[in-house]
Parts: structure tokens; C-alpha cells; sequence
């Protein structure tokens, strides 16, 4: 590596630094806006809220704050669910016959036809392991999933 390089590598990560900066600012305000909203919905006195609090920034991005509609992510989508969300366990259980007799849970997602929460779906097919319904046929140690087998 040479000096240019060096020069080259070292404005890279200070502008990396900066978007980071303004990122979090951006996001810091949006949360402080979000919660003050919260307030005033639920209170309904503006008396009650104290003043708002001045936002430290540097002097070079007090002129052009960030957009914060451009600076956050997008949210994720939302799962699709049913119009009611009925009890995992029973759902799991009635599309437990339909099911190959070696399984994992992403057969169980497309059996059901709608996505649960991961750690509900995950506490439902651990009961019926220690229920005796199910057994595991690969216990998952990382990123390979655990499959099950019908008891």
C-alpha cells in the first residue's frame, strides 16, 4: 500500500463515519418524535410535555439536517396472517398429518399456509417434542434447521 492508497482508504472511512452519524442522528430524532407523539396522544395536554430538548450537532450539519425519510430503512414487510390468528398448537396439529413423515419447520410454514411468530412456532414444536408427538431427527447445533420426525 502506498500513500495514495493510504489517503484514498483513510477519506473512504471518514466518510463511511460521517453517513453513520448522520444515520443515527436521523434516527435518534425520528424515535424522539415518534415517543413525544406517544405522549401527546395519550396525555392530550401539551403542558404536560416538557420542552423539546436541542439536538447536539456539529456545527458543519447544523445547516442541512439529514431527511429522515431518506436516511432510514425501509420497515420489513409484514408476514401474512390470517384474518383471526388461531392457536399455533392446534393449527400445527391439524396440519400435522398432511405432513411427510421427516419434516422441517419451513413444511410446517407452507402446510399452514401462514407465517407464526419463529419463537412461537419454535415453543410449539418443542412441546410436542417433550410431548412425545414428535421426535427430533436432526437436532440443530447452527445454521443447518432441525428436522423433525413424526412419533
Amino acid at each position: 500500500m502506498d500513500r495514495n492508497e493510504f489517503i484514498r482508504r483513510r477519506r473512504a472511512l471518514e466518510e463511511l463515519y460521517e453517513a453513520d452519524l448522520r444515520f443515527l442522528r436521523a434516527a435518534h430524532e425520528s424515535r424522539v418524535r415518534s415517543l413525544e407523539a406517544l405522549w401527546l396522544s395519550l396525555e392530550g395536554d401539551a403542558e404536560a410535555l416538557p420542552p423539546p430538548t436541542a439536538i447536539l450537532l456539529p456545527a458543519a450539519e447544523t445547516a442541512s439536517p439529514p431527511d429522515p425519510e431518506t436516511a432510514l430503512p425501509q420497515p420489513a414487510p409484514v408476514p401474512d396472517l390470517p384474518d383471526f390468528l388461531p392457536d399455533i398448537r392446534t393449527a400445527v396439529e391439524d396440519v400435522l398429518p398432511a405432513l411427510p413423515s421427516v419434516f422441517q419447520k419451513k413444511d410446517v410454514l407452507q402446510a399452514l399456509g401462514w407465517t407464526p411468530s419463529r419463537s412461537s412456532l419454535h415453543r410449539v414444536l418443542s412441546d410436542m417434542v417433550a410431548d412425545g408427538l414428535l421426535q427430533f431427527e436432526y437436532l440443530s447445533s447452527g445454521r443447518t434447521p432441525s428436522t423433525y420426525r413424526k412419533g
